[in-house]
């Protein structure tokens, strides 16, 4: 929500109220973050970061 905030230059609590009613009216959906275990590890991470800096 934080993320979604500061993309679109408003205050979190507007953007909490803003996505609440788009989710109540099913034009969003929700999730909760991923169990530490099911994200990518930290070597991925650094992996694509390398390819990156190499283009």
């Amino acid at each position: 929500m934080a993320d979604v905030a500061a993309h679109l230059r408003l205050p979190l609590n507007i953007t909490r109220v803003i996505l609440g009613d788009l989710r109540r009216d099913g034009l969003v959906t929700i999730d909760r973050p991923r169990p530490v275990a099911q994200t990518i590890d930290e070597r991925i991470y650094r992996e694509v970061l390398h390819g990156l800096r190499s283009l």
